[in-house]
């Protein structure tokens, strides 16, 4: 249905008749002077003032310009298309119809005119006008609101999150092609887009916990973020942000002491925060209690002691060389 919408839009109105063959979405019962349409078929046609028809079995002649069409459409569309890469409907689509404009936009051979002049000229004057509105199909199930604020539609298997003063409470979901609706009774304490991902989540932050949302937004820091607000404060300080980050193997796990870095600055300001991380890069290693305790302890005021002995390891003939290890 949505797919069939879709065409009316793209053609700019609606034909008088819509031929379909035996495909069990739109006929329900084949035959060839009297078949039968499903009731959704025939609602869709009601409602854009048309009808369907449908072609005899096994009988492609019925229908020769439609198979002609699904050749070139497989030529000039579909062959473009088959080593690039789509990482969601809406890119797929909009790919389909560019193509699309193109071919039908395209001089065709030993004609002086494109598809496109040709149904404007001789077939779009004989639409009928598009309704309003596209025909929707508005499905409706019922869900609980689980521990996690999510409720999850079972036609896809995802979660879509409520408010979570709702939880555990029953809601019924009315959703469509593009929009996911959660009710209780008459009032929507809910909208989402509809995403198709199996096993996932659609979260609004606004819908959280307080205690989630601190972890959403500790969670939505980068590295790029933490060494720009250290920059502000300082250049030592935006290098103890940069070993901090680097102690890891894994970048994300260093985040919360990032955090607590920086806060250090609202609390003791930002020219001691400074100092602190100058002593701090003097040692071999900067965590933030080291930051922490150099603040507590007031050692930030004390003058710095920079020592001119370095500790090396002089060559000598214990030192085995790259030869002792082939």
């Amino acid at each position: 249905i949505p797919a069939l919408n879709r065409a009316l839009a793209y053609i700019g109105g609606v034909t008088r008749m819509v031929v379909s063959d035996n495909m069990s979405q739109i006929v329900k019962r084949a035959c060839r002077y009297e078949p039968s349409f499903t009731e959704l078929a025939e609602q869709w046609a009601m409602y854009n003032d048309t009808f369907f028809k449908s072609t005899r079995v096994g009988k492609p002649k019925d229908k020769p310009t439609v198979e002609n069409g699904v050749k070139l459409f497989y030529q000039r569309v579909y062959a473009p298309m088959r080593n690039e890469k789509y990482y969601s409907l809406d890119a797929l689509r909009d790919r389909n119809w560019e193509l699309q404009d193109e071919f039908n936009d395209r001089t065709m051979y030993k004609q002086d005119v494109s598809r496109r002049q040709i149904f404007e000229q001789e077939e779009k004057p004989l639409l009928k006008p598009l309704p309003a509105e596209p025909f929707v199909i508005k499905h409706k199930t019922q869900a609980k609101v689980k521990k996690n604020y999510h409720v999850i539609l079972g036609e896809d298997w995802h979660q879509y999150s409520v408010p979570y003063q709702y939880i555990g409470q029953q809601t019924t979901l009315v959703y469509d092609e593009q929009v996911v609706e959660v009710f209780i009774g008459l009032q929507r304490i809910a909208v989402h887009r509809r995403d198709y991902r199996r096993n996932g989540y659609t979260t609004l932050a606004e819908h959280m916990p307080e205690s989630h949302r601190r972890y959403l937004e500790q969670r939505g820091w980068t590295s790029d973020d933490f060494i720009e607000r250290a920059s502000r404060i300082g250049e030592c300080t935006e290098t103890a942000i940069q070993n901090l980050l680097a102690s890891r193997h894994f970048i994300e796990q260093t985040y919360d002491g990032c955090i607590g870095l920086l806060r250090l600055g609202d609390k003791y300001g930002n020219e001691r925060l400074e100092a602190a991380c100058k002593r701090a890069t003097q040692g071999t290693r900067i965590t933030f209690r080291t930051v922490k305790n150099i603040l507590k302890n007031n050692l930030d005021k004390e003058p710095l002691i920079t020592s001119e002995f370095r500790l090396f390891i002089p060559d000598h003939e214990n030192i085995r060389g790259p030869n002792a290890y082939c």
